[in-house]
């Protein structure tokens, strides 16, 4: 009997330690996922809300017309990760920033709104990320959470990135960059974990290397009118 009561009172004891302390924390990268386009290319995106989805506006227009791609070709793969998906969800609704010309995309004025929310019908399954609530200073270190052509179906995770100047309102940062990253979130820490800075629009690239340029949200008074 002493053998069975040590028995359960250590299999009580495991089940009251707090989840946290089994690693079972949330993971923030689980929020964000690839963005499939007409079976062609792909973006990246972020879970904000329970059904919204954050991504660069030039991804969902068709490069050589500039015509809306119809939501029937997209397909958000929410927690991608090598043969494991969470869940794959077509949008119901679209949400461009005010402005937003598709004909003048590579205008630095253009691509400052280069910014748009898929709406889905359907809870994404994921923890939404929150979006920076002020500016952000050159000091602060920026993350970056991106799909890119280099590793198609599992996300890269940059860290101890900067802003290094401005174009206008664009951030040049110091993330490198590659094709497939439009879209993906720049992120500062906080106490709640990683918040949304930014989102990438651009890759450019000089001589030797290739950075991502994105968009500051200025705490979310950029995004989509909802």
């Amino acid at each position: 009997m002493r053998r069975a009561g040590l028995v359960l009172l250590s299999v009580l004891l495991v089940l009251a330690i707090p989840m946290p302390a089994l690693g079972l924390l949330p993971n923030p990268w689980a929020a964000v996922g690839r963005l499939d386009i007409a079976g062609k290319r792909f973006c990246t995106g972020t879970v904000i809300a329970e059904r919204s989805v954050l991504t660069a506006a030039h991804c969902l227009f068709e490069p050589d017309t500039a015509r809306v791609i119809p939501l029937s070709n997209i397909v958000f793969q929410v927690g991608l990760r090598g043969r494991e998906v969470v869940r794959r969800l077509t949008p119901r609704a679209v949400r461009f920033v005010e402005g937003y010309l598709p004909l003048q995309a590579d205008r630095l004025s253009v691509l400052e709104r280069d910014l748009a929310v898929l709406e889905f019908a359907e809870p994404l399954g994921a923890t939404p990320l929150e979006l920076h609530p002020g500016r952000t200073g050159y000091a602060e270190p920026l993350s970056t959470v991106r799909y890119g052509r280099s590793r198609p179906h599992r996300v890269t995770v940059d860290h101890g990135c900067r802003l290094r100047f401005k174009l206008g309102r664009l951030w040049q940062t110091s993330c490198p960059g590659e094709q497939g990253n439009s879209g993906a979130p720049l992120l500062v820490p906080s106490e709640r974990g990683p918040r949304i800075a930014a989102v990438v629009v651009a890759v450019r690239t000089d001589s030797r290397r290739s950075w991502l340029l994105a968009a500051p949200l200025d705490g979310g008074r950029v995004l989509p009118d909802g």
